[in-house]
């Protein structure tokens, strides 16, 4: 293991951790995608699956190395089956949480098109 610079991923170590860490990532984001539980907005799994995101969102945005990315295929097919979940939940709750799902829906979308477009970058780099 070496350092080849000062930056923070400038070391096998670190660009081991952050390979864990992108890993462990994107199979919780596809695995959560598909869980039911995870389109019931008062559930641990929502709020986890919105974070997650977020965060390889800034993760991307950073342009830092990551090893894996979530598969752009399986949340697109997640998608509409979280979306029917959660509008059944919340019309049983007589909450109007429309402008959430919006904002969720949008977020997904923003995931799936930088997963899709890092794959391809990464596919272009072999």
């Amino acid at each position: 293991m070496g350092n080849w610079g000062s930056g923070s991923f400038e070391n096998d170590y670190a660009l081991n951790i952050l390979g864990e860490f992108s890993h462990e990532l994107s199979a919780g984001i596809e695995k959560l995608s598909g869980l039911k539980d995870s389109a019931e907005y008062d559930e641990y799994n929502c709020d986890k699956l919105i974070v997650d995101m977020e965060i390889y969102l800034a993760l991307a945005a950073q342009k830092l190395p990551m090893e894996n990315h979530p598969d752009p295929e399986i949340l697109t097919k997640n998608l509409p089956k979280f979306e029917q979940v959660w509008k059944a939940y919340t019309e049983k709750s007589g909450l109007d949480l429309n402008d959430r799902l919006k904002h969720i829906k949008r977020l997904w979308n923003r995931v799936i098109k930088v997963a899709r477009k890092l794959r391809i970058d990464e596919d272009d780099d072999c």
